[in-house]
């Protein structure tokens, strides 16, 4: 007797859609190939679907009603992070949610935590690959390690000076990492930047009444273009403590009532193109969402 084919959830169902689409998808042709797939049956399944589309973060909605595959959307982003001492002293590196969003879009999909490699070539240094790990204090990054430290020597690396993460291929995991001296930083430049990131917050937060964790406002974020700048704002979080428009508490940000209105900037506009399916190395979405039955 033939082997019973194995059921999914609706949650990889869907990933597994979007991920083999050729473009961003309506609702109803995402409900209608799920449909077609050997899912664990369920009492309301546009229900099911719909909140799957909501609540993954490897989903992003573009124009309404639409969907599309998050990863598309990484390829070219830079993001920056900022060193501190202790990462210094230690040669670890531990990342805000932006950062770790980028190189590690998996960390909160369900099942899926650090479920491919991340490849790190340093400016003038060498290829850096570790994977993420979870600090006591709750921080993820990258622990310790000797090379990272002999880097942050070599390039005479300082407190306050920023990491910039450039986004080569976010499917396969793929980044350029250079050094912005401090000194360096256009204050003004960066200013605006950090304008247009909290504005951009404030519109994803508008309709939401209670408190959203920021890790999963990135793929929206960065959908919407505010990463495909060679200038990045500042991280996330600095920006968010630095609005009184909003307030993070416990990694989670919203909206103050009442705040005092900002000076920002135009609105964001998403990348000139949409994104387009690109293949991934062989094996690895084997490697992630398990053998194919």
């Amino acid at each position: 007797m033939a082997q019973a084919e194995r059921r999914i959830s609706y949650a990889r169902a869907v990933c597994e859609v979007l991920r083999r689409a050729d473009g961003p998808l309506p609702f109803a042709d995402v409900l209608a190939a799920v449909a077609e797939m050997p899912v664990r049956p369920v009492p309301k399944p546009t229900r099911t679907v719909r909140n799957a589309l909501r609540n993954s973060p490897l989903v992003v909605p573009v124009d309404g009603d639409r969907y599309a595959w998050s990863l598309w959307f990484l390829k070219g982003a830079t993001v920056r992070h900022v060193l501190s001492r202790r990462e210094l002293d230690e040669g670890s590196l531990r990342l805000g949610p932006d950062v770790c969003y980028a190189l590690f879009p998996f960390l909160y999909a369900p099942r899926h935590a650090a479920a491919r490699p991340c490849y790190l070539y340093l400016e003038q240094g060498p290829l850096f690959s570790q994977p993420i790990r979870w600090f006591d204090e709750g921080a993820a990054g990258i622990a310790p390690s000797y090379a990272l430290g002999d880097w942050f020597g070599a390039m005479e690396c300082r407190e306050g000076d920023g990491l910039l993460f450039e986004v080569t291929d976010g499917e396969e995991g793929i980044y350029h990492v250079f050094l912005e001296p401090s000194d360096d930083r256009d204050e003004e430049r960066t200013a605006a930047r950090n304008a247009q990131a909290a504005q951009a917050v404030e519109q994803l937060l508008a309709r939401r009444r209670k408190p959203f964790p920021l890790f999963r406002l990135m793929p929206a974020l960065v959908a919407r273009g505010l990463y495909h700048d060679p200038y990045p704002p500042m991280p996330l979080e600095h920006v968010v403590r630095n609005t009184p428009a909003l307030a993070l508490e416990n990694g989670k940000v919203r909206v103050v009532p009442n705040a005092p209105a900002a000076d920002y900037l135009p609105g964001l506009s998403p990348p000139d193109r949409e994104p387009v399916r690109q293949a991934a190395p062989g094996g690895f979405w084997q490697r992630l969402f398990g053998r194919r039955r």
